[in-house]
């Protein structure tokens, strides 16, 4: 559970990917379910502020 100041608490998975050719790096991707209050929220952190 992460929890933003602005938009509250958010419940997101994640996935990690590795990288071809290189055992060093991962690129972890986090998400929120479809349709949660968690997808919700963090649209309104992608809405521009007024």
């Amino acid at each position: 559970m992460w929890h933003s100041a602005v938009a509250g608490p958010l419940s997101l998975t994640y996935e990690r990917l590795g990288v071809a050719g290189d055992d060093e790096h991962v690129l972890v991707v986090y998400q929120p379910e479809p349709g949660t209050p968690t997808a919700q929220r963090l649209g309104l952190l992608a809405a521009p502020a007024v």
